[in-house]
């Protein structure tokens, strides 16, 4: 897998036909490692539906086999847990529950 840049992005034919603007902000984790805040305005006719926008947009983990070094410190560094009564050995847990208060529960609704 290879990684796209911004800089990349805003300059193929990717870009002009679906965004029309883009603010983003580049920060570091505490170990170094960087993640993007990232907002694109679309170009668009009418709304989009849930199946449009999952074709842009998703959360995925790299995949092992062509990418284990991405895959290793996706799994190492970004991803909290298991934790709690899973792994008391865990550097968040405290009094057997987690600092984070994880896990949380699920909301459907705001």
């Amino acid at each position: 897998m290879q990684f796209t840049t911004l800089h990349t992005l805003r300059h193929t034919k990717f870009w002009s036909p679906f965004f029309s603007t883009v603010v983003y902000t580049i920060e570091f984790q505490k170990r170094g490692l960087p993640h993007v805040h990232l907002i694109l305005w679309l170009k668009k006719d009418k709304p989009l539906d849930a199946a449009q926008i999952d074709a842009f947009i998703s959360a995925l983990l790299p995949d092992p086999s062509i990418d284990p070094t991405g895959f290793e410190a996706v799994s190492k560094f970004m991803i909290h847990g298991p934790c709690g009564p899973l792994r008391t050995s865990s550097p968040c847990v405290t009094n057997g529950k987690c600092d984070e208060f994880y896990p949380k529960k699920i909301v459907t609704t705001l």
